[in-house]
């Protein structure tokens, strides 16, 4: 026995020192090669070589991959940890895949995912091409493995949403897609500020109409034409995102594509499985909490601001200008509490406004500009840190950090303080008409994000036309 494994172990060493290992590995037509975990089984009609590595040279810009048996079970698995992982699961398999290189195929066919029930259960067929583009085997793998995951215990075919597939798909290919399916000798160089998987979908929703959670669940096909369908793409793969991040393990995802096969509709299992509010306390026992009774409507206002919150911001998490120009708009207009006052600036304020409603309006602004600065982008947060700084040492200087018992129910007199605030907030608004960029109408938010640029009142722009002002009456 001994002398049998070191013959068999000193002609191993001598096929490794020739190098002919994986050079003689060829596979014979209509044979197949299965993989580590047993669920691809990968066959050709012709015989080829069983190559796992990518040793040729690339030659052109494109990602097209050309397949062999092993290379082919290599890239299933790396599809399938990712996907797993995405889901929070561990592997549970029950259904085979079976990948059939045809050599004769020049494309991916629409009908490439095809399934079959046996009694003892479901199995998957996709044919491929041996040369075929990177994303669209990812495309083709991740749907298999969706169809196997949402068929593993029932027997009736399932309809499973687009938006599913889809997003699933770019989510793994934005996240993974270079480590997947790069070829092994390409540079990738990456020239952002850390790494942002969702800096594609973000450029292509600040600028194209999102679609609605109806319309991700049940979209026409002129939706899905031309832009139309990038639009979706990036809307699903935002919605997938965000609903992968919702917390527990098994991931909740993984719990709503095990809920398709209870219901016909893809959106009940949608509405019982994710939590969009927060749970509601049981009148009978105080101490417990029940769930909310969830509408579409509920699923509606939770998608919208999903997608107001992630259009407003960039790859950093900060508002855009756009968002922080408004906001700090609607921060510096100071709108009165009384009948026949119409809003007005800062600087109108220090002269019409007593010196006890002036404390109250600062303190306001001054709480709330950091709160802008932390948000806002370079640019917009450094105007916002002067503004902070020029209305501080007002308040300061002028003692309104006292008790409002100490103060005068009189207008301050427009002494050298006052004048010296407002020419330095009248310089600011000039800065911030500069930065100041006209749109129009939004019809993805809905509403005009920022006001059109200002007419000039004394020669000095301001980002808000100023309106007419009510002196207040003096109380008695």
């Amino acid at each position: 026995m001994r002398r049998r494994n070191a013959n068999w172990f000193a002609g191993l060493i001598l096929l490794l020192g020739s190098g002919l290992v994986e050079a003689q590995q060829f596979l014979p037509k209509d044979r197949a090669v299965p993989s580590a975990s047993k669920q691809f089984v990968v066959t050709t009609s012709l015989p080829r070589m069983v190559q796992s590595t990518i040793t040729e040279t690339v030659t052109s810009s494109t990602n097209h991959i050309t397949l062999t048996p092993g290379r082919m079970v290599l890239l299933a698995e790396k599809v399938k940890t990712h996907f797993l992982r995405e889901l929070r699961v561990t592997d549970q398999w029950r259904g085979h895949i079976r990948i059939h290189l045809d050599p004769l195929a020049r494309n991916v066919s629409p009908t490439a995912l095809q399934r079959t029930l046996y009694s003892d259960g479901w199995q998957f067929q996709v044919t491929l091409p041996e040369r075929a583009p990177g994303d669209a085997i990812v495309r083709l793998l991740v749907d298999a493995l969706l169809d196997e995951m949402t068929h593993r215990y029932t027997h009736r075919e399932i309809d499973i949403p687009l938006w599913l597939r889809v997003g699933l798909t770019e989510t793994i290919l934005a996240a993974h897609g270079s480590d997947i399916i790069m070829q092994s000798n390409s540079a990738i160089v990456r020239d952002q500020l850390g790494f942002d998987p969702l800096r594609d979908t973000r450029s292509v929703l600040q600028q194209m109409k999102p679609f609605t959670y109806t319309d991700l669940s049940i979209p026409t096909r002129q939706q899905l034409k031309g832009a139309g369908w990038i639009a979706f793409r990036s809307s699903a793969h935002l919605m997938t995102t965000e609903l992968l991040h919702q917390h527990g393990r098994p991931g909740p995802m993984y719990t709503f594509i095990r809920r398709l096969s209870k219901h016909r509709n893809s959106q009940f299992a949608f509405m019982e499985t994710f939590m969009f509010k927060a749970m509601n306390p049981d009148p009978k026992n105080p101490g417990e909490f029940k769930p909310p009774n969830q509408t579409m409507l509920d699923v509606e206002k939770w998608w919208m601001m999903t997608l107001t919150n992630f259009r407003s911001r960039d790859s950093l998490g900060q508002w855009s200008p756009l968002m922080s120009m408004s906001q700090l708009e609607e921060i510096l207009t100071i709108n009165v509490d009384q009948p026949g006052i119409r809003p007005m600036r800062v600087q109108q304020m220090l002269a019409a406004m007593s010196t006890v409603d002036q404390k109250k309006y600062l303190e306001q602004i001054r709480e709330r500009l950091p709160v802008l600065q932390r948000h806002s982008p370079p640019k917009m947060g450094r105007l916002t840190f002067d503004y902070y700084k020029a209305i501080d040492r007002y308040y300061r200087q002028r003692g309104l950090q006292r008790s409002a018992e100490t103060l005068s129910q009189s207008p301050p007199p427009m002494d050298a303080l006052a004048k010296q605030t407002n020419v330095v907030l009248d310089r600011l608004d000039t800065i911030m008409a500069d930065l100041h960029v006209s749109v129009k109408n939004d019809e993805t938010y809905g509403k005009t994000v920022i006001t059109p640029r200002p007419v000039t009142r004394r020669g000095q722009p301001f980002s808000v036309v100023p309106p007419p002002v009510n002196v207040l009456p003096k109380r008695p």
